[in-house]
């Protein structure tokens, strides 16, 4: 009930397939869903992994797989870590929705009561 009123989902995850109930590889990401009759909705999402064909990297031992690990780890360790806040993040969104708001109100095309204007 509290997540319905709040009109929010909870993301969850899980190694289990919940539509074959075999256990995977990688993770399995779910969006559980809140209904107004008081059940919960499990939706999966789609991730990469998904998609593309997953290789068994356990079969594989080939010098040229390690070789392309090893630059992978070093180009890797040359990119520099920034630490990132997004509540310090101004991406402007807020403000150019304001904008865009207000240019409606002014030329006519919106009214405040949020209806068309017609002519």
């Amino acid at each position: 009930r509290s997540l319905y009123s709040l009109n929010q989902g909870l993301i969850c995850w899980s190694f289990c397939n919940i539509e074959t109930m075999k256990e995977t590889a990688f993770c399995h990401y779910y969006v559980l869903q809140p209904s107004d009759n008081g059940l919960m909705l499990l939706r999966r999402l789609a991730g990469a992994e998904e998609i593309l064909p997953l290789p068994d990297v356990n079969l594989s031992d080939s010098s040229a797989d390690k070789e392309i690990d090893n630059s992978i780890q070093l180009c890797l360790k040359e990119v520099e870590l920034k630490d990132y806040n997004p509540v310090q993040h101004s991406s402007g969104f807020h403000e150019k929705t304001n904008q865009l708001v207000q240019e409606s109100l002014q030329s006519g095309l919106v009214t405040l009561e949020g209806t068309a204007a017609t002519d």
